[in-house]
């Protein structure tokens, strides 16, 4: 135990043999950044002991802090005679769980936030598989998470836009009480939050006629039909709607 004590203390090396001894002699070690172990070996006053680089932000472990390099092992009775001396911690016990739920939560909108605009500039044609209705106050939640650290939405929801026997309510404008999503972002979104019901429009208007997925051509028929589906998808490139993580530009009302 004193030899890895002076070790810990010293910034010499100490044998796995030797460590594995010290850390069975205790039930949980408890944990030195390697950072301040360092400053050990070549400053005769090293100052009070530093375990931020084992902590996140928030003040909490890290993941596979304990497993890492970042880390040296101290039996208990060694980290009391350090802390008694250089002062300093905090205390960081080598079972402690290590992860952040706020971390978490900034690496899931800034993968979320990619996901949804590589697949909106990935989509060539958009609309061309329909265009799916979302209620804006959801969608404004869904971009305060991802661009301003907002809570996390519920579930989509579009009751809002629907009477009870399904039909949209009057008066509903784009932008102002609704958006409208390309079919990939609306999947994406909807295997993360679940929700719903379903809408879907030949364009971006609540009052447009559902989308009814087109029968697929024959092998005959798709030679003869290349310069129309290339004049109608210049036609569906015209629907103008914003990025989804973007604030939408308020529109005019939909004709009924």
């Amino acid at each position: 135990l004193s030899r890895t004590l002076l070790a810990a203390g010293a910034g010499e090396e100490v044998s796995e043999e030797e460590q594995k001894k010290a850390n069975d002699s205790e039930e949980v070690p408890y944990l030195v950044s390697r950072y301040w172990r360092q400053k050990c070996s070549y400053m005769s006053k090293p100052g009070p002991i530093d375990n931020r680089p084992l902590l996140c932000s928030h003040g909490l472990p890290l993941c596979g802090f304990a497993e890492s390099r970042l880390a040296v092992p101290v039996p208990r009775r060694g980290w009391e005679a350090l802390r008694a001396r250089y002062g300093g911690g905090p205390a960081v016990r080598a079972d402690a769980k290590g992860g952040c739920f706020q971390c978490d939560l900034v690496e899931t909108r800034s993968r979320e936030k990619e996901k949804i605009i590589a697949l909106e500039r990935g989509s060539a044609r958009k609309g061309v598989d329909g265009w799916y209705i979302v209620d804006e106050t959801w969608m404004k939640s869904w971009r305060d998470f991802i661009v301003k650290g907002e809570p996390r939405p519920g579930p989509i929801s579009n009751t809002n836009l629907l009477r009870q026997d399904g039909s949209p309510k009057e008066g509903l404008q784009p932008a102002k009480h609704y958006r409208g999503l390309i079919a990939p972002v609306w999947k994406e979104l909807l295997s993360i939050y679940g929700g719903g019901p379903e809408i879907v429009r030949m364009k971006i208007s609540i009052y447009a006629p559902a989308y009814k997925p087109p029968p697929r051509p024959s092998a005959s028929q798709v030679d003869g039909e290349e310069d129309g589906e290339e004049s109608g998808d210049r036609e569906l490139e015209r629907e103008d709607n914003d990025m989804v993580t973007e604030e939408p530009e308020r529109g005019e009302a939909d004709d009924r």
